[in-house]
C-alpha cells in the first residue's frame, strides 16, 4: 500500500451487495494489518453487516461512518488544507461526486469498475466520468476481463488495470437453518439462486425453465428482496405448487449454499458476480447466463447460457440435475480456491496503489 495517512473507501448504503461486500472485504483485510480506514456510507442501512462474524462485524463498525455526499466534501477539504495524504477508493455512480478530489496530489483516487460500463454510470455521467479517466488522475479497475472490454467498448479507451474480486470466506456469520426447510430423498436435487428480485436478475426466466422441467424430485430456492414487487404476489403464490421457495432476505445465505446442490443464476446484467465465486468455494455446479464475468468463475461441470435463451436455459437445468446424480463432483482444488479470495486481491490491488 502506497505510504497515506488513510484510506477511505466511498460507498452506497450498506446492503447486500457486490460493491459493498468487496469494499468491505477489502477494508477489513486493511484494518487487520493496521492500517487507518474509513468507510464512508451515504445512506442509514447497515444489512450487510449480517453477512459477517461479530469479530468482523465489531471491527467494520468502528470505521464506518453513515453519512452523505456534502459531509464527505466537509472531510476532504479539511484534509486537502492539513496536506494529509488519502487514498480513496470508489465505485459506481459516486466517482460523479468525488473524482474532482483526484486533482490534488496528496490525493490518490482508485475507482473499481463493478458492472458493465453502460450500466455502471449511464449516459448522463458517462461524459463526467470519461474526463475523469482521461484527463485527471483517476486510476481504473475492471473487475474481469469482460468487464474491461465493456469498459473500453463504452469509453473508447482500456482501462489501467484488471483485478477479479476476491471474497473474504473466512470471516462470515454462521447459523444452523432450520432443517425442515430443506428436504427430499437421497435422489432429490435442489437448486438455489441468490439475488436481489429485479428485471436485470431475470429470476422469472430461472422459474419458467425449473417448471417446464418438471422434475418431481427437484425443488428450487430463491432467496431475495423483492424490491418494486418484481415478482407479485398473485405470481408468488401461483408458483408455490412447483416446489418452488421464496425465503425472502436471509444473513445466512452461505449456509443454502451447504446444503443446495446446484446454483443457478439468470441475469441480462451483471459485474463479476461474488455469488458465483461463493458458489463455487462451496463446490456446486453453477447454472449461468453469460454475463459479465461469469465465465471467467465457471469450470468444466457448470453451464454458460446466451443471454435471454430460455430454452437454452431449460436444458442446462435438466443436463445439470442430471449430471448432479450420475457423479459427485471433484473437490476444488487449493489454487482454484485461493484465487477466489480476498487476499489475492488485496495483493494485486498493492500494485495500484503504489
Amino acid at each position: 500500500m502506497a505510504s497515506s495517512d488513510e484510506t477511505i473507501y466511498i460507498l452506497p448504503e450498506l446492503r447486500f451487495g457486490g460493491i459493498q461486500i468487496f469494499a468491505l472485504d477489502m477494508a477489513y483485510h486493511q484494518v487487520n494489518l493496521g492500517n487507518k480506514v474509513k468507510i464512508f456510507s451515504i445512506g442509514k442501512n447497515t444489512l450487510v453487516l449480517n453477512r459477517y462474524s461479530i469479530k468482523k462485524k465489531e471491527a467494520l463498525k468502528k470505521v464506518i461512518f453513515l453519512t452523505n455526499i456534502f459531509k464527505i466534501y466537509a472531510y476532504l477539504l479539511k484534509s486537502l488544507i492539513l496536506m494529509r495524504t488519502i487514498n480513496i477508493h470508489t465505485q459506481g455512480h459516486l466517482l460523479t461526486y468525488f473524482g474532482i478530489f483526484s486533482c490534488f496530489k496528496n490525493f490518490k483516487m482508485v475507482h473499481t469498475i463493478q458492472n458493465q460500463a453502460e450500466y455502471e454510470v449511464g449516459k448522463k455521467r458517462r461524459i463526467i466520468h470519461s474526463f475523469y479517466f482521461n484527463k485527471m488522475s483517476v486510476l481504473t479497475v475492471s473487475n474481469s476481463k469482460e468487464i474491461a472490454k465493456s469498459f473500453s467498448s463504452y469509453y473508447g479507451f482500456d482501462s489501467m488495470y484488471t483485478i477479479m474480486n476476491g471474497i473474504d470466506f473466512d470471516n462470515l456469520a454462521i447459523s444452523e437453518i432450520e432443517p425442515e426447510v430443506l428436504k427430499g430423498n437421497d435422489n432429490h436435487v435442489s437448486l438455489l439462486t441468490i439475488g436481489s428480485f429485479g428485471h436485470h436478475k431475470n429470476q422469472k426466466m430461472l422459474i419458467e425453465s425449473f417448471i417446464a422441467i418438471n422434475d418431481p424430485n427437484c425443488s428450487l430456492y430463491v432467496i431475495g428482496k423483492n424490491y418494486d414487487n418484481y415478482l407479485d404476489t398473485k405470481y408468488l403464490e401461483n408458483i408455490k405448487k412447483y416446489s418452488i421457495y421464496f425465503l425472502g432476505e436471509v444473513n445466512n445465505s452461505m449456509e443454502y449454499m451447504d446444503k443446495c446442490d446446484i446454483f443457478c443464476m439468470s441475469s441480462r446484467n451483471e459485474g463479476l458476480p461474488l455469488v458465483l465465486m461463493e458458489a463455487k468455494l462451496k463446490n456446486m455446479i453453477v447454472v449461468t447466463t453469460d454475463t459479465g464475468g461469469s465465465k471467467e468463475i465457471i469450470d468444466k461441470n457448470d453451464f454458460l447460457v446466451n443471454l435471454g435463451d430460455v430454452d437454452g436455459y431449460t436444458k442446462a437445468l435438466e443436463k445439470s440435475i442430471k449430471n448432479f446424480r450420475k457423479k459427485p463432483i471433484k473437490p476444488l482444488n487449493a489454487n482454484s480456491a485461493n484465487f477466489f479470495k480476498i487476499q489475492r486481491c488485496f495483493d494485486e490491488y498493492l500494485d495500484v496503489w503504489k
